[in-house]
């Protein structure tokens, strides 16, 4: 049975960066949920503050479940080795937030 889907925004806290998320299931009438990030500070996965990501909407069960999902996203994307430099090499508080980026991300 088809989800109606769900539409929404909330703030998750990720190594003290807070983190609007907002997202939409089902979207343009697709199986898959896009989920935006926007944070004034840096993270693994935007350079630009901004990050737009389309997962495969059986990835994330039920809306409860996207703040962790989003959370385990970062997590995995601080894995990186180049992470740490590029943390190091950036202002204590980046501005960048009239950039913007889409970059596909799909959870298979």
């Amino acid at each position: 049975m088809a989800r109606n889907g769900w539409s929404g925004a909330l703030t998750v806290t990720w190594q003290n960066r807070e983190i609007a998320v907002t997202f939409e299931e089902n979207w343009l009438g697709g199986a898959l949920w896009h989920i935006e990030l926007r944070c004034d500070d840096i993270l693994p996965v935007p350079e630009t503050g901004y990050r737009s990501a389309f997962v495969d909407r059986d990835a994330i069960p039920e809306k409860a479940a996207i703040a962790a999902f989003v959370l385990a996203w970062l997590d995995e994307a601080a894995t990186d080795p180049a992470w740490p430099a590029r943390l190091e090499a950036s202002p204590a508080s980046s501005s960048s937030s009239d950039q913007h980026g889409s970059i596909p991300y799909a959870v298979s």
